[in-house]
């Protein structure tokens, strides 16, 4: 990647952030085939810049990026790449940002939800919203890739699974087993975890999107009545009513089946019976409780991703808190306190619930 490309990338990370997105850069792509010693991943490729945004009713929308700036770059054949890469993803926007930029590839763009954009068109649109060249914010900043492809690279020797799962597997998991798979991720790690720029990262970036994933999660859960809501949260968990109650079939014929080991084979009697079998985990009455919480408060429940992400990253650049000012400029018309008190909220129920320690979170919102 050139370093124009690279410029070029975080230009537009930062235009979608100042939008109201929450963004992440080189999003891998990946599958798994059987190998000898069980699933290989396979890295098809990546997306430069993908962006999540929530709607008031906690409907997610995405927007893929592709950003070529060498005078090679064909854009027809960029369009339908990405064009591709959104189908793939789910993404309903795409944008390629590219130097040749001409009618016909523009109207074939369109057709297929991209905008295509040149250096000209992006440089007006930071001139439109108000954006400084020099000025960066949270995870839009030119010192951070490079200090998380070393971070990366620590944890994943300490923790390879878990890596894996943040780095790969989240991006094409169901938010319902993103937000149990995250929490398992922090109960697995967080008491082994140092004080080390790596482990701040890798919990910050546990806590991010965790965050994203729960704002998901409310969509599945925001017209529920209060009295039925923990019932929902339950039944969602596992994809819903139906899927629940067949995995909890399956649970109870497994006891059933292991029951009959143990009396054919053995002559025991299993201290087991299909009542004891429960598919709740339990912290399910918090997860309730917060969810309640954010739904309640759907205007600045939706931004919560992007709040912490602005926060957790500047504290792990600078080593401070973020000043109200440039969060009240990123967050106009919404009360910067009220959504440190939800992104609060989220970090008390997630360090409570995982083995994550408290104090990496500590500093993040004392503006």
């Amino acid at each position: 990647m050139s370093g124009e490309d690279f410029y070029l990338k975080l230009r537009l990370a930062r235009l979608l952030t100042r939008q109201g997105y929450f963004v992440r850069r080189n999003v891998p792509i990946s599958t798994y085939t059987p190998g000898e010693y069980g699933a290989k991943r396979v890295d098809i490729t990546d997306i430069d810049v993908l962006g999540l945004m929530w709607d008031e009713d906690f409907a997610r929308r995405s927007v893929a990026c592709e950003c070529k700036s060498g005078t090679q770059a064909r854009p027809l054949d960029r369009i339908f790449w990405l064009g591709g890469v959104m189908k793939y993803f789910q993404a309903e926007t795409g944008y390629l940002l590219t130097k040749e930029t001409g009618n016909v590839s523009r109207s074939i763009g369109r057709s297929m939800g991209i905008q295509v954009l040149g250096e000209d068109i992006l440089s007006n649109l930071e001139k439109r919203i108000g954006i400084n060249s020099g000025d960066w914010l949270g995870s839009c900043n030119p010192d951070v890739d490079g200090k998380i492809v070393e971070y990366r690279k620590i944890m994943k020797q300490a923790f390879q699974s878990q890596t894996n799962y943040v780095v790969y597997t989240y991006w094409k998991d169901q938010d319902y087993n993103q937000v149990k798979r995250l929490i398992t991720t922090g109960r697995e790690i967080g008491k082994k975890m140092g004080a080390s720029d790596a482990s701040k990262w890798f919990a910050i970036e546990l806590l991010c999107l965790f965050s994203s994933s729960l704002v998901t999660f409310c969509n599945r859960v925001h017209l529920a009545i209060e009295s039925e809501l923990q019932g929902d949260v339950s039944s969602h968990l596992y994809g819903g009513v139906s899927s629940k109650t067949e995995q909890l079939e399956y649970a109870k014929s497994a006891i059933q089946y292991l029951k009959s080991v143990a009396r054919d084979y053995f002559e025991q009697k299993l201290p087991l019976s299909e009542e004891d079998v429960s598919m709740d985990p339990e912290y399910l009455g918090k997860l309730a409780e917060l969810l309640s919480r954010l739904v309640s408060k759907p205007g600045e429940t939706r931004l919560l991703p992007l709040f912490l992400d602005i926060v957790s990253f500047e504290y792990l650049l600078k080593g401070k808190a973020v000043s109200k000012d440039r969060l009240d400029n990123q967050f106009r018309g919404h009360d910067v306190f009220l959504l440190a008190k939800l992104a609060k909220n989220i970090i008390d129920f997630y360090v409570k619930t995982t083995s994550i320690q408290s104090m990496v979170f500590e500093p993040l919102l004392e503006f």
